[in-house]
């Protein structure tokens, strides 16, 4: 049952009720004596039931908050929870020319460049980098900054100072900003995820992926700002665990590597690829007795499981001797192809890869689809403000904005305008359909449960309002 506390008007009443029904007592006027010591009396006991309120309040992960709510979490089964801590912001977002095209050169993963505008600012590429000849630019190369936190966020155009790198790099530039590092996670954001996490502790439900994709910390040290299981009504049994950091994870995709293989004389079933694959396999190379052939999975010659990277042949399709090939796929990389083998788990590495998909499930998981989100942004800027330094704010709120919003949530304008109001050069600001003119207003968005909404500078086209 509730515990309410009583106030100290309502146990001065008692108290007095229970002097004079058990003593010679009758000194009940305020100001009396007696009146005056039980009153007393009763302002510290209004103090202690109210303690005791908050004690007894403090043990409900609900109504905690600050190091009570810590130990709450600490607390849970079977070894407890942390906060999450300090995630730092990244992206692919880097744009990397070098001096000369004239040979294939790979550059390696840990180039470090700095901000401009924050020397402290140190950012660290995250993949390797490789240009073919005639190619003296890359784009869209992946960064994470050193420093966790918010502080990393940054407008784009400011990470331009190249500190550790190979001497045949020219120059580099964020072509995009960087929105997703956030701080410590809150005592509200805390207790969702707890209450998400007691929901979720037979590990293969809905709330238990989602719960697992928002705790899961890469090695690289990124984390997922949102997950979302969408369940196939076509293909009975498998899921999609949507996952995004707010960037909506571009470039997290490899060439898979070749695998071949010849079937032995007990046969074959079962044939593998690197994994976890971007789509299913739908073709696989056979060579016989010198003759190629092409199995295809539309033909029924095939199942083919990307996240695992395995193949299942039909029988028959393959005998003795037969050279088999698997080639032009792609695959997922980084915190995407980790996650996926901490759902699959990892017999040989079961503490840090446990397992989440329930038997005769499939899970894959999956970065969101993008519904872009372009715009002409009329602004009406105060007097004397500098119009290309108001417009780049403008560009980089919107974008900011859209990096909060995670798989199928709605884009409303209202919202959108809320966030460049907030800044000082802006006095009124209207959104049209892009490049239409005479000029349409902009209606809200609605993305599919599996898309975020997502811009570019490209997409934002600012203008000056009379």
């Amino acid at each position: 049952m509730p515990y309410v506390p009583r106030d100290s008007a309502t146990l001065v009443k008692a108290m007095l009720a229970r002097t004079v029904a058990r003593s010679a007592l009758s000194d009940v006027v305020d100001g009396g004596v007696m009146h005056t010591l039980i009153k007393s009396v009763a302002e510290e006991l209004a103090g202690v039931e109210w303690r005791l309120k908050t004690l007894r309040d403090s043990f409900s992960i609900a109504n905690a908050s600050g190091t009570d709510l810590d130990d709450r979490l600490a607390e849970l089964p079977p070894e407890g929870l942390k906060r999450q801590p300090e995630v730092a912001a990244s992206g692919a977002v880097m744009q990397i020319v070098r001096t000369s095209s004239a040979a294939v050169v790979t550059f390696p993963v840990g180039m470090i460049f700095r901000r401009l505008d924050d020397p402290t600012m140190l950012y660290r590429t995250s993949v390797a980098v490789t240009m073919g000849i005639g190619v003296d630019t890359a784009s869209s190369v992946a960064v994470t900054c050193m420093t966790p936190g918010k502080v990393g966020n940054c407008p784009s155009g400011v990470i331009t100072d190249i500190v550790s790198a190979s001497a045949d790099i020219q120059s580099v530039t964020n072509a995009a900003p960087l929105t997703n590092g956030v701080e410590e996670e809150s005592d509200d954001q805390a207790i969702a995820r707890a209450l998400v996490y007691l929901s979720s502790l037979a590990r293969c439900q809905p709330q238990a992926l989602e719960f697992a994709a928002l705790s899961f910390v890469a090695a690289d040290g990124s984390q997922m700002r949102f997950a979302k299981t969408d369940e196939d009504a076509n293909v009975a049994g498998l899921s999609r665990l949507i996952v995004d950091d707010g960037s909506g994870l571009p470039g997290m995709t490899q060439p898979g590597a070749v695998v071949t293989g010849t079937v032995p004389a007990s046969g074959q079933r079962i044939l593998w690829h690197e994994a976890p694959a971007t789509a299913a396999i739908e073709e696989i190379g056979l060579v016989r007795a010198g003759a190629p052939i092409i199995l295809k999975a539309a033909n029924g010659d095939f199942v083919s499981i990307p996240e695992r990277g395995l193949i299942y042949l039909a029988s028959g399709k393959v005998i003795a001797n037969d050279a088999w090939t698997v080639t032009g796929y792609n695959v997922y990389t980084g915190i995407l192809s980790e996650l996926q083998k901490m759902i699959e788990g990892d017999p040989s590495d079961p503490v840090n890869f446990p397992g989440h998909r329930a038997a005769g499930t499939r899970v894959r998981v999956i970065p969101p689809n993008i519904y872009p989100f372009q715009a002409d942004v009329h602004v009406v800027p105060r007097a004397h403000a500098d119009l290309t330094e108001t417009g780049q704010l403008v560009t980089d709120a919107i974008i900011g904005y859209l990096s909060t919003l995670g798989p199928g949530q709605p884009v409303y304008i209202a919202g959108v305008i809320d966030k460049i109001m907030d800044l000082d050069d802006v006095l009124n600001v209207k959104f049209y359909v892009k490049g239409i003119n005479p000029a349409v207003p902009l209606a809200d968005g609605y993305p599919s449960p599996d898309q975020v909404a997502r811009a570019t500078e490209t997409d934002i086209a600012v203008i000056p309002a009379p």
